[in-house]
């Protein structure tokens, strides 16, 4: 069952690269910003600059990785290979630090719209980071 969660993404548990996590990181990311039905320009700003920052990726890279991430966002039935992916190459620092940067993600257009509220929950008790 796990490997066809992970073909969602295209990858099998064998052979993720740091573009593949990077890409999960950045659906999940999207995900965020897009759960209220509205993508604000700020929230594309700051999407760019946590994924750049928390990957160090050139311009070129960033790109790449966010289409991948947009793309198998709109493609996946739900966040669940995400968070699989970030189970398994993640800590629980590193989890946790994920929780923070979509917090921020809800709150830069100065409203945290009860889906991104819901969002969040769920993601910390996928992330099993909840509590």
């Amino acid at each position: 069952m796990f490997d066809r969660v992970l073909s969602v993404l295209g990858v099998s548990g064998q052979d993720y690269t740091p573009k593949d996590v990077a890409a999960a990181v950045a659906g999940l990311y999207f995900h965020m910003i897009s759960a209220d039905g509205i993508i604000k320009s700020e929230e594309m700003d700051e999407f760019n600059k946590l994924l750049s920052e928390q990957f160090e990726l050139s311009e070129q890279d960033l790109s790449e990785i966010i289409e991948k991430g947009v793309q198998e966002d709109r493609s996946s039935p739900s966040i669940f290979p995400f968070t699989a992916i970030l189970n398994r190459e993640f800590d629980k620092e590193t989890r946790l630090q994920i929780i923070s940067r979509l917090e921020k993600l809800a709150e830069v257009d100065g409203v945290v719209h009860p889906l991104e509220g819901d969002m969040l929950d769920h993601v910390r008790r996928l992330l099993n980071v909840d509590g």
